[in-house]
Order: C-alpha cells, then sequence, then structure tokens
C-alpha cells in the first residue's frame, strides 16, 4: 500500500504540471483531506491517497494521473475525487501553490481550516479522522463543543449531523480537556471531600463570630 508524504504529493503535483504545460493545458484543483493537511501542518505526515476537487481541466487532470499512475505503478484511485461526497455549497478555499510560478499550468487550492475542520467532522469515518479533527480543534484553539457544532452549522446548514459526528466531537472535547486540565478529577474530588467535624465546628465559630462582629447576633 503507497503512504504519500509531503515530498510525495508535491512531486506529483509537479508531475503534472509539467504534463499539462507539454500539452499547452491548464489545470485548477483543490487538495483536500489528509492531503491538505499535510501540506499544510505537520501533525500528519502520510496518506494512502491523495484527495481532490477538480475545479477545471477535469478531463486532462483524470488522463494524467493514470499515466502516473501505470508509470509509479499507483492504485488507479491514487488521484481521487471521492472526497467531493464531503463537500459543502458553502466551500472556503485559498490558492496555496501555481506550478511553476511564471506560467503556472497548475494551480492548487487548499481549503480553510474552519472549512477542512467542518468536512472532517461530517466524514469521521475512522480513526484516523478522529485524530485530525482532534488536531484541527487544538490548533483553532476551540475549547467548547458548541463552538465546533457551529463551524459545521456554517458549512452544512442543511445536513443534519450524524450521530458518530456529534459524539465523536464530544469524545475528542473530553480528551482535550483532560489534556488541558490532567489533575481535573484529582481536584473534584479533593473539593467534594465530606468537611470533619472539626473544620465543620471551627466554620460554624467562625461565622458566629463574624456575626456578632456585626451586631447581629447569633439566633439559635
Amino acid at each position: 500500500m503507497n503512504e504519500f508524504t509531503k515530498k510525495d504529493i508535491l512531486e506529483n503535483l509537479e508531475l503534472i504540471a509539467e504534463k499539462l504545460k507539454s500539452s499547452n493545458k491548464t489545470a485548477d484543483i483543490g487538495i483536500y483531506g489528509g492531503s491538505a493537511i499535510i501540506l499544510l501542518w505537520e501533525f500528519r505526515k502520510s496518506t494512502r491517497d491523495i484527495d481532490i476537487m477538480i475545479r477545471n481541466g477535469e478531463e486532462e487532470i483524470k488522463n494524467i494521473a493514470r499515466d502516473i499512475a501505470a508509470y509509479k505503478k499507483y492504485p488507479e484511485d491514487w488521484l481521487s475525487d471521492q472526497v467531493r461526497t464531503f463537500t459543502s455549497i458553502n466551500y472556503k478555499e485559498r490558492l496555496f501553490l501555481e506550478i511553476p510560478k511564471d506560467e503556472p499550468s497548475l494551480r492548487i487550492f487548499v481549503p480553510t481550516t474552519k472549512y477542512l475542520l467542518a468536512m472532517k467532522c461530517i466524514a469521521m469515518r475512522h480513526e484516523t479522522d478522529t485524530k485530525d479533527v482532534k488536531s484541527l480543534i487544538k490548533l483553532l484553539k476551540i475549547t467548547k463543543e458548541e463552538d465546533v457544532l457551529s463551524i459545521i452549522d456554517k458549512y452544512y446548514p442543511y445536513d443534519v449531523i450524524p450521530d458518530r459526528t456529534s459524539f465523536g466531537i464530544k469524545e475528542i472535547m473530553k480528551e482535550i480537556n483532560l489534556e488541558s486540565f490532567p489533575d481535573k478529577d484529582v481536584i473534584n474530588k479533593q473539593n467534594n471531600t465530606p468537611e470533619s467535624e472539626e473544620d465543620a465546628f471551627t466554620k460554624d465559630l467562625n461565622n458566629r463570630n463574624n456575626l456578632l462582629n456585626k451586631g447581629k447576633g447569633w439566633k439559635r
């Protein structure tokens, strides 16, 4: 099974650009999923396929992808557009790279961080998605479950959030909060420890003295 690193992804994008240029063609693609995370950040090192959305030049991209698969002995779906299942009509992208820089034959776009988080939450198919969601939440410094749901709703306003997504987000936020406050359970136990008789007596005595000092006396 092939695993594509950042180096592999960039090399293949350059190869696609070269083939487009040699045919006097141009194309625009969006890089999504784990591939986008690998290109943008360091917390993901490899992916099994390269998720793309073809914005322009679909026929050319698919033909080139088949040629590269045959040449490098990649699986036929190494350059996958299955991510379209999870795309939003409210999608947000930004230009990431143009190859070559002077007269680009290939323009590469990536989703915004919040849009990528929303997509990953909606997908939430396996452990890798869960890890990516957790990393993106931490990257965005989100501390509340409802804030994650609000981001999802922004991009998928007409979709019902799957139960697996709701449950996954809840569990992820628990993990993040425990990592941020590792002694939280210990503190709670300490705070909930019943008072000893001596502590209760001292507290009662202090209350009496405070009231007497205020001239209110103590009602029995």
